[in-house]
């Protein structure tokens, strides 16, 4: 399933989501991102029309939703549980505004501090330490050219993993993009196609889910509604425990390329259990049913006449 970016979305946008139960991470500064149905959006905001742009990462487009003129009025209070006059809302808008300051002057700090072939890199990679830095397990304040260095190295040994197409830095998050990743189990003959994947890890999550998997193919029906993996519920969250306890740690070190790797390791391996056998819900990858193809042509070629 595509995804899809939202530029400066209004606080009753952002309210309806939440009336919806949509979740949505934070793409970058006054952008969000969204993996739903784009027409199901549409209606949930009540858009009149909109137009999606596509963007240098295939099925990942740029949206921008046309709203009628009563979308200008303010709405009923009592209509929006969460809206920006509530004390939610109002708590949520006071912890924007103290991180925006947080961040401010690590973000002045990096800028112009690379040349111009790195300058996006170095100006994600603060902003991103400003706010991981503070959920590590170091207690002394990091330095930041240390972590800069750290952080590059990293960079490069996952740019360096095969099944890796792009990673992007974030305030608090790395975003780790593959390429289409193939899933096999001792129980099935041959690979299993899965698509690409959207892999965020994300120290600061609030909810504890520090690496979660999104497939950008879309999700399909397993073991636990819609999945998308068979050990990948459709939040992004990955079972079992035993595999969280390994990647906390690599997280907590910043062992982050160690990390993605065993994360892929993990995809890409269906056990033989109850949830692992949902692999055979994904379709067979093009060199199975090449395989099968050249094997039925070899086999009628040997037939006596």
């Amino acid at each position: 399933m595509p995804a899809y970016i939202v530029r400066n979305p209004s606080s009753i946008t952002l309210d309806k989501l939440y009336q919806a139960g949509i979740d949505w991470l934070n793409w970058e500064p006054g952008a969000i991102l969204l993996n739903e149905d784009i027409k199901l959006l549409g209606r949930i905001l009540e858009a009149s029309t909109f137009e999606a742009k596509p963007t240098e990462w295939e099925d990942l487009f740029e949206v921008t939703f046309t709203f009628p003129s009563k979308q200008d009025l303010k709405p009923p209070q009592q209509s929006l549980p969460y809206s920006s006059d509530s004390p939610l809302g109002r708590s949520r808008a006071n912890y924007i505004k103290l991180a925006e300051v947080r961040y401010k002057e690590i973000t002045k700090a990096a800028q112009a501090s690379f040349d111009a072939t790195q300058a996006n890199l170095g100006e994600s990679l603060a902003s991103y330490l400003q706010s991981a830095s503070l959920t590590q397990i170091h207690l002394k304040k990091p330095d930041i050219d240390q972590l800069m260095l750290r952080f590059k190295e990293q960079y490069r040994q996952l740019l360096s993993i095969p099944q890796v197409e792009a990673v992007r830095f974030h305030p608090g998050q790395i975003f780790v993009y593959t390429r289409s990743l193939q899933a096999t189990g001792s129980f099935c003959h041959g690979a299993h196609e899965l698509g690409k994947f959207l892999i965020v890890i994300n120290p600061a999550d609030p909810s504890g889910n520090f690496i979660a998997c999104f497939n950008l193919a879309g999700q399909l029906s397993a073991a636990r509604g819609e999945m998308h993996a068979p050990y990948v519920y459709g939040d992004g969250r990955i079972c079992p425990n035993e595999i969280l306890e390994s990647l906390l740690e690599l997280v907590a070190q910043m062992e982050y390329a160690t990390a993605i790797e065993v994360v892929l390791q993990f995809l890409e391996t269906a056990g033989d259990d109850a949830m692992g056998r949902y692999l055979l819900r994904w379709p067979q990858a093009a060199s199975n049913l090449a395989s099968k193809t050249n094997s039925n042509s070899n086999q009628l070629a040997i037939q006596p006449l």
